[in-house]
């Protein structure tokens, strides 16, 4: 395998990353060109294949991680699924649904409304729910079946293997998603449509990516 060395130096970067990062980050925090680390990307993507090894390389949001293969993770979930489930902040869901509502809005416009008292959601806290994620998302593809037929759009879901479940309104999580999907479905062509999670350390997103034009929300953790 060439750059055996740079390839080893990339795989350290992702291990002790604790959310995913870009060729540029990865470039940057090496000091390799983005060029050598595309290749040791591709290096990593090989080795990974090999059935003696329990992890993979996959883009989520925009980065690459490392995550367990699905078949060990269908084993160990039960046991490690529990600690990487999220709870969204009342801030959280105040700006996600200010996000949803006024795309594209600024950081500080998102600031000045919440700063004013402007709560766009009208979701009292009885309604916040253990969501599965991956249940979720499925319906809220078929919800957007005639959307995604309309523009030869094909769903996919590359969800976050660490987390199973998020504590959130039900309606706000679905605001999100349409919200996301109302900028995207315009200008996108026919093609791939994945719906992506992450669960970071401070934070919890949720992206559109069609066909490599991604829209993502991050959602601080309480």
């Amino acid at each position: 395998m060439e750059l055996e060395k740079e390839t080893a130096l990339v795989e350290t970067i992702l291990f002790l990353e604790s959310e995913p990062v870009n060729e540029k980050v990865i470039a940057s925090v090496s000091q390799l060109s983005i060029e050598v680390v595309q290749k040791c990307i591709e290096n990593l993507k090989e080795k990974y294949k090999a059935e003696a090894t329990g992890i993979e390389l996959e883009m989520i949001t925009g980065g690459w991680t490392l995550v367990p293969k699905t078949e060990y993770w269908e084993q160990l979930k039960e046991r490690y699924g529990e600690k990487n489930s999220g709870k969204l902040s009342k801030s959280a869901i105040e700006t996600l649904s200010i996000i949803a509502y006024s795309q594209p809005v600024t950081r500080g416009e998102i600031e000045s409304i919440r700063g004013v008292g402007i709560i766009l959601h009208t979701t009292s806290p009885k309604e916040y729910h253990t969501l599965n994620i991956q249940d979720f998302a499925i319906q809220w593809i078929r919800e957007h079946e005639a959307d995604f037929a309309g523009k030869q759009l094909t769903p996919r879901l590359h969800l976050d293997p660490f987390v199973s479940e998020i504590t959130i309104s039900p309606n706000d999580l679905r605001t999100m998603l349409d919200g996301i999907l109302k900028v995207l479905l315009p200008i996108s062509q026919p093609g791939i449509i994945r719906i992506k999670s992450h669960l970071g350390c401070h934070h919890f997103s949720l992206s559109l990516d069609i066909n490599g034009t991604v829209n993502e929300l991050r959602i601080p953790l309480r």
